[in-house]
């Protein structure tokens, strides 16, 4: 017997925690998914899961359907938002819109400037439940001043990272640095002299 087109269907998420840390790894699955007959759905049919915010198409993902359920297995946003999860069979069969919350992961930002050793330090960074951020977490600078607008980023290493100001990079000034990690940044001015 093969089945026919599917029917609507429902989705469900399981989150494994609910903060925004761009690691941790949730799941998002449909019900059983039936033709008008009662049949499954067969095994490989795609189900496309559409992340939205607003109006904005944020993500698609695909997962098969096995035994007649399809799981999504997805990374946490890397910064906090709300997002709407619609999911579809070839924009015949779809799910209704399910709302993900992702809550802010990073306490604060703590930096400061090295006069001695030209170094910006930033860190140790922690999340919310008192830990390091993991290694390889994404660290933005912004520089701007004395002619330079320059962006330059880094990977966090035991909750901390150092940029060197180096003297080919920059000449001697006044420049306004902004730090961004996940959804926080901080402000920063350097007199180089």
């Amino acid at each position: 017997i093969t089945p026919s087109s599917a029917e609507d269907f429902t989705i469900s998420a399981t989150l494994s925690t609910p903060y925004a840390d761009s690691r941790t790894i949730s799941v998002i699955s449909t019900d059983f998914i039936r033709d008008p007959n009662g049949n499954l759905i067969s095994d490989g049919t795609l189900v496309n899961f559409n992340f939205m915010q607003g109006d904005h198409l944020i993500s698609l993902y695909r997962a098969p359907i096995i035994g007649g359920v399809a799981r999504l297995y997805f990374e946490h946003p890397d910064r906090p938002m709300e997002l709407d999860v619609v999911a579809h069979i070839a924009n015949r069969a779809k799910s209704s819109p399910i709302q993900l919350k992702f809550d802010p992961f990073i306490r604060e930002i703590n930096a400061s400037y090295n006069k001695e050793k030209r170094i910006i330090q930033v860190g140790p960074l922690k999340g919310i439940l008192n830990q390091y951020l993991p290694d390889g977490f994404k660290v933005t600078f912004h520089i701007k001043g004395n002619d330079s607008n320059n962006w330059k980023y880094g990977m966090l290493e035991n909750g901390k990272y150092e940029l060197q100001m180096s003297e080919v990079l920059y000449t001697p000034g006044s420049y306004e640095v902004n730090i961004y990690v996940g959804d926080q940044s901080i402000p920063l001015n350097i007199d180089w002299k």
